[in-house]
């Protein structure tokens, strides 16, 4: 998450640094770049750069996400593009050269104390997701605590202030602000809060029945352990 102390004048100061010594090796962006004095930089080291100016030290690559990044630049006025595409002779270095090393920095961080941080933050969201469920269900579906409850509560936000929770995985920022140019009005609002609500029922429920079925095999076979890998 990009901390609240990072201004528009950090951001500056990292993009003429930026300008002035290059990008470090693995540093590099291959499907956004926020434009300045008509160069190209990627958005995600220039937030980690921009964070030296504003709380003294560089933000690692796994504690701010891509599309947090283009958005925040794009909030302060800078212009911010996605490549329209990736040059061959870059696929074929992205694939020869840096494939083993992603997979080896990720075990690495996947072990480390910020990574393990990550997975216990996902196991509590898992956990704050089904008591918000368990919550909607007593709700009256037409009413503004429902609609506001799954529009900024369900739907996984970053730290704004419409969000009723701060998720790991920010889809929107405000998602009405998102789709204002579709002009729905509060009946759409309801219908659409209502449709996401029993989608993810249907999810739940789905996902449920195929951990019973998991469950039953498993007991009805006496003479052999079957064991079943379900995706959580």
């Amino acid at each position: 998450m990009i901390p609240d102390s990072i201004k528009k004048e950090h951001v500056l100061k990292a993009l003429e640094e930026a300008e002035s010594q290059g990008i470090p090796k693995g540093r590099q962006s291959h499907r956004n770049y926020v434009e300045y004095n008509a160069k190209r930089y990627p958005p995600k080291y220039i937030i980690s750069l921009a964070n030296k100016y504003a709380g003294g030290k560089l933000l690692g690559t796994s504690e701010v996400r891509r599309i947090e990044c283009r958005l925040f630049l794009k909030s302060l006025g800078f212009n911010v593009l996605e490549s329209s595409k990736i040059q061959p002779s870059n696929v074929s270095r992205l694939r020869n050269e840096d494939t083993s090393d992603i997979i080896s920095d990720f075990k690495k961080w996947f072990h480390s104390e910020p990574g393990q941080k990550n997975l216990i933050t996902i196991e509590n969201e898992k956990k704050e997701v089904t008591d918000l469920m368990n919550r909607l269900d007593t709700m009256d579906k037409d009413s503004v605590e429902f609609i506001d409850s799954v529009l900024y509560g369900l739907l996984p936000y970053s730290k704004t202030k419409y969000a009723k929770r701060v998720s790991t995985f920010p889809v929107f920022l405000n998602v009405k602000l998102l789709f204002r140019n579709y002009n729905y009005n509060d009946s759409d609002w309801n219908k659409i809060a209502n449709m996401i609500y029993r989608l993810d029922v249907r999810n739940s429920l789905t996902k449920d029945m195929k951990n019973k079925s998991t469950i039953s095999k498993v007991n009805n076979n006496h003479n052999s352990v079957i064991a079943y890998y379900k995706p959580s």
